[in-house]
């Protein structure tokens, strides 16, 4: 019971740094276009500017962010549920974790 304690303890630690990697996420947003190329420059850079926008910031963070801040939360969850159990629920313990996960499966884009 030692060993599976110790992994928990491991699992709950790993849980609140992905947590606070996603609460960081906000420190690689791009900004509006507002704060980027002089409106009055070349047109290409304003336009690159606002995808990275639309992009980064509106897709590309967001979507990490919540996927870090959910495993982090399952793994801190995980790690309290089972913490007084023994050794014979780690196979309700994995089932547990990866039900809460979800898939890891990345989606084609349809064309």
């Amino acid at each position: 019971m030692a060993s599976l304690n110790a992994d928990l303890d491991v699992l709950a630690r790993l849980g609140g740094e992905l947590n606070d990697l996603g609460s960081k996420m906000v420190d690689y947003l791009i900004g509006d276009t507002a704060q980027g190329p002089n409106p009055d420059g070349m047109s290409s850079a304003f336009v690159a500017v606002d995808i990275s926008h639309s992009l980064v910031d509106r897709s590309l963070i967001p979507a990490i962010q919540e996927r870090l801040s959910e495993t982090g939360d399952v793994m801190v969850g995980i790690a309290r549920e089972y913490r007084d159990q023994d050794e014979r629920n780690v196979g309700a313990l994995v089932n547990a974790y990866n039900t809460g996960l979800g898939s890891w499966t990345v989606e084609e884009p349809t064309v």
